[in-house]
């Protein structure tokens, strides 16, 4: 079954009563992939996106328009309405027998900020009012309201660029991606399994103990089970003793003209045994009675037992389910867990050889080069990875040269688009999709450039092209071309850097300068690196930083333990004395140390507890250097990030659409909806945001995308699955 564009959860259309200051808004039909809702301000294109939020059952805070649900009643108006139909179509369609093709969810809001909401099928019939239902909707359509990447108003987009620091932009990334939901989860579930498997073991433990009663009672009751056959055998008796009587009364009857005397005796004869079956009879009753009454009172513990039994049974299945649930998931995470542990491992173990650093399947990748041009699959042999073409003149500007050429260090030269396209194809064996190294096609020349009129000179000061050492002038043309490596000066001093371009008038075609220390600068800004940047490419030691950590931390354990090792022995070494003194000196220490340990213990039990205290230390900071190492992209280690709050407007705006693009790729939301993207945006970066939304949107065909914008559209989005609001 293909799914068709929008089956599911895409919002078909959207109509607002008395909402904020809008009398009637809508209906609004939105089209399958691209929605472009254009307007001036006021015109209420914000309070669409805040009555989407509102209508699937946001909180009022979530859309940071309001403090409360009230605050979105139209001033004078008693209650406002907020109606939102999404698509239920296809085989993966939520009831679809009884919602039909379409689901209305109408949220109403009074003035004193009461919400009811009903949801209704595709007829219009109320299906249901619960929040419940209304969850288990969003779930199945995989719709997050609160998740600012599915809907991204201006105040969320400003809480991420305005960030006071790094640890605030990284919570805004992990509530965006629901990495901080998956953790809250993680960690409820692995409270809930202890919590399960304590309530499973008390249980199979009450089990046990009720299983030895019932067997007793079922002993007991299986003892009695002789009752019905004393029964029967009382009711053949009862029988037989009728018939003894009537033939009795006829013996009587037969013999009483002999005379009174054999009456009396006969009669006597009667009298003692009505009065013995009398007594054997009532015995034999008293006897069924206690025993009627001590079957039914085990009868009743019998059920009540059994009846226990089938709850504890029905508990203990439901703890035991519940625990391999949880038990299941934990193997999950572990799996996942040694996964990326073996990963990092083995991006560890690369460093050892230089061409790892520019990718794990690198030496692959080039060996699979070289046998593909001698089978002549190559026009012309490519050329690359660059960083491991180029060395230094200088050593020493090894930072500001990486740090200026850092996004073309693995980058493949091509002399023609058929070269490119095989190279693309070697790539696809050994680099998965988005980490392939990027691939510049220019035709492959036997001479430099001649670059001598557009060139930079100073006196002083060499540019890039002059410190490099490049056999190969394709490489070098390569970088005139995308860097323009000939207009960028390199400054050791960061200090002269800015005296040179920002102290007077700049040296003619210069763009920028790079530091020694990684620092960018150009005539009117400076850009530093957050960190200190240690070289990876160009011949830089891959294991500095591990070094530095590792003593550090030998420097700061070896000063622990000389500070615990004082607090067991005061007098580290012993130095020439007479003998007297030194037995007086150990006459002194004794008593001290016994002093000691009558207060801290003694020495065994000092030693134990450093040991748990360094081995603990020792483990505490090997996590922190394994997560350092995880939350660090490979091959990103020593990536400057420039501070945002510098950027203008329009490159806020640009920067959080490239963000936004980025996380689109990996969200499951059936719709994306974003507001004013293109605020404070020139022309240029209006175009280029344009042309990457609209090149998304013909990817995910099948996801819905809503823009507004107070700008008028006109750039190539006149086309059958475009729609213009």
């Amino acid at each position: 079954n293909v799914l068709c564009a929008g089956d599911i959860g895409v919002i078909e259309s959207i109509t607002l009563k008395n909402f904020m200051s809008h009398h009637l808004l809508g209906p609004f039909q939105f089209g399958p992939n691209v929605n472009f809702i254009v307007g001036n301000n006021g015109s209420g294109k914000s309070a669409i996106l805040t009555a989407l939020i509102v209508g699937l059952g946001g909180k009022a805070t979530t859309t940071n328009r309001g403090a409360s649900l009230k605050s979105f009643v139209k001033y004078g108006e008693s209650s406002a309405e907020v109606t939102v139909k999404l698509r239920n179509r296809g085989s993966d369609s939520y009831k679809g027998e009884v919602y039909g093709d379409c689901i209305s969810v109408e949220q109403r809001i009074t003035s004193d900020g009461c919400r009811t909401c009903k949801i209704k099928n595709k007829a219009g019939h109320i299906i249901s009012t619960k929040k419940e239902e209304l969850t288990a909707i969003l779930d199945h359509f995989n719709i997050q309201v609160d998740n600012p990447v599915s809907i991204l108003n201006q105040e969320m987009s400003k809480q991420f660029l305005h960030s006071k620091s790094e640890a605030d932009k990284y919570k805004f990334f992990m509530k965006a991606t629901l990495l901080e939901q998956m953790k809250r989860d993680y960690i409820h579930i692995k409270q809930t399994k202890a919590v399960t498997r304590d309530q499973v073991e008390r249980q199979e433990e009450c089990l046990k103990d009720l299983r030895q009663l019932f067997l007793k009672k079922k002993e007991k009751y299986e003892s009695l089970s002789a009752l019905e056959k004393m029964k029967q055998s009382l009711e053949d008796l009862k029988k037989k003793m009728a018939w003894c009587l009537v033939c009795f009364s006829i013996i009587i009857c037969l013999t009483f003209p002999f005379g009174s005397c054999l009456g009396k005796l006969y009669f006597e004869y009667y009298s003692h045994t009505i009065v013995y079956h009398l007594t054997f009879v009532i015995s034999s009753l008293c006897v069924e009675i206690a025993l009627k009454k001590q079957l039914e009172k085990l009868e009743s513990e019998s059920t009540a037992l059994n009846q226990e039994i089938k709850e504890k049974q029905q508990a203990l299945f439901k703890g035991r389910e519940e625990y391999d649930k949880l038990s299941m998931e934990e193997k999950n995470i572990q799996v996942s867990l040694e996964t990326k542990l073996k990963r990092r491992n083995q991006l560890t173990a690369s460093r050892s050889n230089r061409l790892r650093r520019f990718g794990d399947r690198m030496p692959e990748l080039l060996e699979a080069v070289n046998r593909a041009h001698a089978q002549g699959r190559f026009i012309k042999k490519p050329v690359g990875p660059i960083g491991a073409c180029i060395s230094l003149k200088d050593p020493s500007l090894a930072v500001a040269v990486e740090s200026c050429l850092r996004g073309f260090m693995k980058t493949f030269c091509c002399d023609n688009y058929k070269d490119e396209k095989v190279l693309q194809e070697l790539m696809s064996s050994h680099f998965a999709r988005g980490s392939r190294p990027q691939i510049m096609v220019c035709p492959f020349t036997d001479s430099v450039y001649n670059v001598q009129h557009r060139r930079v000179h100073h006196p002083e000061f060499p540019s890039v092209l002059d410190i490099l050492l490049v056999d190969n002038p394709v490489i070098i043309n390569c970088l005139i071309d995308m860097r323009s490596i000939e207009c960028i000066l390199v400054i050791k001093n960061t200090a002269v850097a800015r005296r040179v371009m920002q102290g007077g008038r700049p040296p003619r075609n210069c763009r920028e300068v790079f530091t020694a220390d990684g620092d960018q600068v150009f005539t009117n800004r400076c850009y530093t690196p957050d960190q200190e940047v240690i070289v990876k490419y160009l011949g830089g030691d891959p294991e500095a930083e591990i070094r530095q950590v590792a003593t550090f931390l030998f420097n700061t354990y070896d000063s622990d333990f000389e500070e615990k090792a004082k607090e067991i022995c005061p007098i580290s070494q012993i130095p020439d004395r007479s003998a007297k003194s030194i037995d007086t000196e150990i006459t002194r220490l004794r008593e001290k140390i016994s002093s000691q340990e009558s207060t801290h213990g003694n020495q065994e039990q000092v030693i134990s507890w450093f040991a748990a205290k360094s081995a603990s230390f020792s483990g505490t900071s090997l996590t922190c250097v394994t997560v350092l190492e995880q939350v660090k992209p490979p091959g990103q280690e020593k990536d400057n990030i420039n501070d945002m709050r510098s950027l203008s407007g329009g490159e806020r705006s640009f920067s959080t659409v490239c963000f936004i693009l980025s996380l689109w790729e990996i969200t499951e939301s059936p719709f994306r909806c974003l507001d004013e993207f293109d605020v404070y945006m020139d022309m240029h970066n209006r175009r280029i945001s344009l042309d990457l939304l609209l090149e998304l949107s013909e990817r995910q065909h099948l996801r819905q995308f809503i823009f507004i914008t107070p700008q008028t559209t006109r750039h190539n989005v006149f086309k059958k699955h475009f729609q213009i609001l």
